[in-house]
């Protein structure tokens, strides 16, 4: 490590920032030897504690700095990786799960258009949609322009496309939990299971009624298969405007307590409740990585990038 490097990180660990509170958020642990070394040093610095009660009771000096640990998506290495680590270290931990995912539906939308751009190239799989900006670089970036796009028009996309290649699609990157295996962590005392919508869509981009409609089928969902309804929601993509006062509203009257964002910064004195922030971690990431995230302000390059393309993709898709 260069003397600038040792020097920040220094700094990042007295930071005031450092002391507070943070919601780290995961998805995909592809790898068990680099999620159990990063959960044994994470829980050697910081105190892991459930996401409910440091929500609704955060101590302002705490003895130690407190962390809950959160995993979006549900994809299947929450059962196969996590679990038995975490179980074994006595970390609690939530996971936000998809209710079509989970009831055998296809995997959440942008995972469809990552598929469908490696196998059409990203100007074909683009065209799908009848995109006319110009040339966009790699697949990701076609999925941050399509956040833009109604859930079902992006829907229609994928389903053309899908069909197009048929036996010629590869394999999704990903698998995820079903409802045995949800069932099944339900019963872990370690283990909070909170809703992330029924299809993964961006809430902001529903209309009211289909906002409702999606939230109440994710909630049903997650109660038929864990036999408990949830008071915690992580929103899907979770900028500040992919989700509205409707929105918020909508989990009020669903019985959600608290909501996570993925603005990333430790938790402030005066949270509001539905607006989370969180820390995202990515696997194969270092504790050092994580706080300098936790410390000092983030300039996340992807979301600036993803910002910047989301602005231009409104004026570049046809009208519906």
């Amino acid at each position: 490590m260069t003397p600038v490097k040792q020097l920040i990180v220094s700094f990042a660990r007295w930071s005031p920032r450092r002391r507070r509170p943070a919601i780290l958020c995961l998805h995909d642990v592809g790898s068990r030897a680099w999620f159990e070394g990063f959960a044994r040093e994470l829980a050697a610095r910081v105190e892991i504690v459930p996401l409910e009660p440091l929500v609704a009771g955060r101590d302002d000096r705490p003895a130690r700095p407190q962390a809950a640990l959160t995993f979006d998506d549900g994809c299947r290495s929450v059962a196969t990786i996590v679990e038995p680590v975490a179980s074994a270290l006595g970390l609690p931990f939530t996971m936000f799960v998809c209710g079509e995912v989970m009831e055998g539906g296809p995997a959440p939308w942008p995972d469809r258009v990552m598929r469908l751009a490696g196998a059409l190239r990203v100007d074909r799989a683009a065209a799908l949609w009848g995109w006319r900006g110009g040339a966009i670089p790699d697949a990701q970036g076609l999925v941050n322009r399509l956040k833009e796009l109604p859930h079902d028009r992006i829907v229609a996309g994928l389903e053309r496309g899908e069909a197009d290649l048929g036996d010629r699609l590869p394999a999704p990157p990903l698998e995820y939990l079903g409802v045995a295996e949800v069932r099944r962590l339900a019963t872990n005392p370690l283990v909070t299971i909170g809703s992330h919508s029924h299809r993964h869509p961006i809430l902001a981009r529903l209309s009211h009624a289909e906002q409702v409609a999606d939230l109440e089928r994710g909630v049903a969902a997650l109660e038929r298969a864990s036999g408990r309804r949830p008071r915690l929601f992580a929103y899907p993509n979770g900028k500040a405007t992919d989700y509205d006062a409707g929105t918020i509203q909508t989990l009020r009257e669903l019985g959600i307590i608290a909501a996570v964002t993925t603005d990333q910064r430790p938790l402030g004195r005066h949270e509001d409740p539905y607006r989370l922030p969180r820390l995202g971690i990515s696997a194969g990431d270092s504790l050092t990585k994580l706080e300098l995230k936790w410390s000092l302000p983030w300039p996340s390059r992807g979301d600036r990038q993803e910002a910047v393309v989301r602005k231009e993709a409104r004026t570049q898709w046809p009208p519906a």
